[in-house]
């Protein structure tokens, strides 16, 4: 079932007067490994009670990491091929990556760890 059913489901029972644990004791019930959790009933308990009609999560702000493209890990690839001795300062500069972008693209999509000041791939590390 998908979200938007559950949360018909609350909103139906909530305009009928139940309660949010009444709501959520039955919808474990009827599904009990894919039923939303307690807190998550109080939630949309609480907005359809305060008027709200929509049945999806508003719009956030803010959009999906990029930064971990193909072509921005080929990028700090070639520059680590370039130069085994670059250091996340540098290849922060290079590519106006942050901090964090760089460790996510070495460690866990290039598989390297820095050994002696130098980055080599995760597996020649280990005995």
């Amino acid at each position: 079932m998908q979200k938007s059913n559950y949360r018909f489901y609350i909103q139906i029972r909530q305009s009928q007067g139940a309660d949010a644990k009444t709501i959520f004791n039955e919808l474990k019930t009827f599904a009990p490994r894919h039923a939303p959790s307690h807190a998550t009933v109080k939630l949309w308990f609480r907005k359809f009670r305060g008027g709200q009609q929509s049945l999806e999560d508003k719009h956030r702000t803010g959009g999906p990491v990029t930064k971990t493209l193909p072509v921005n890990i080929d990028r700090v690839r070639d520059l680590i091929v370039e130069d085994t001795f670059f250091t996340y300062d540098e290849i922060e500069v290079l590519t106006s990556f942050s901090r964090g972008t760089i460790h996510t693209i070495i460690h866990e999509h290039l598989k390297l760890r820095k050994i002696a000041s130098r980055w080599v791939p995760h597996d020649l590390t280990q005995k």
